[in-house]
C-alpha cells in the first residue's frame, strides 16, 4: 500500500467515518473521475482489483501495473456506503486493517470487487 493510500485510510479511522462523505469540491483534484462523486474512496480500497471489467495491465517502463483510471464504481454513493459498512467488519472497526487483509487474502478481494459490482450495477 502507497504511504498516501493508508495515511487516507487511517483518517477514515480517526474519523471514524461510517457513511459516504460526498464530493470533496475543496481537492486540487476534483473531480478526478466525474462532477458530483463521491470521495469516500480517494484510494481504492479493493487495488490492484484485477478484474478486467474494470481496468487493465498497463506496460511501463518498470513492468506491468494495474491501471483503473476510467473505473468511477468506488465513486457511486451506493458503492462507498457498502465498502465502508464491509470494510468496517472485515477489519473489527478498522478500514486501514482490512485493507491490509485484503492485500494479503485474493480470494476476499475479488469477493468483494464481486458484491461491489453488484450493487453498483444494481442502480444503473
Amino acid at each position: 500500500m502507497i504511504p498516501l493510500a493508508e495515511k487516507h485510510f487511517r483518517k477514515l479511522d480517526e474519523e471514524n467515518v461510517t457513511e459516504p462523505v460526498g464530493p470533496n469540491e475543496d481537492c486540487d483534484y476534483y473531480p478526478c473521475h466525474y462532477e458530483g462523486q463521491d470521495c469516500t474512496w480517494c484510494f481504492c480500497p479493493l487495488y490492484p482489483c484485477e478484474d478486467e471489467s474494470l481496468g487493465e495491465w498497463v506496460k511501463t517502463r518498470e513492468g506491468e501495473v494495474w491501471g483503473c483510471a476510467d473505473c468511477t464504481m468506488v465513486h457511486d454513493e451506493r458503492v462507498a456506503a457498502f465498502l465502508l459498512k464491509r470494510l468496517r467488519e472485515i477489519g473489527d472497526g478498522s478500514v486501514l486493517e482490512a485493507v491490509r487483509r485484503i492485500e494479503e487474502d485474493d480470494e476476499l478481494r475479488r469477493k468483494l470487487v464481486e458484491e461491489a459490482k453488484r450493487v453498483w450495477r444494481s442502480g444503473q
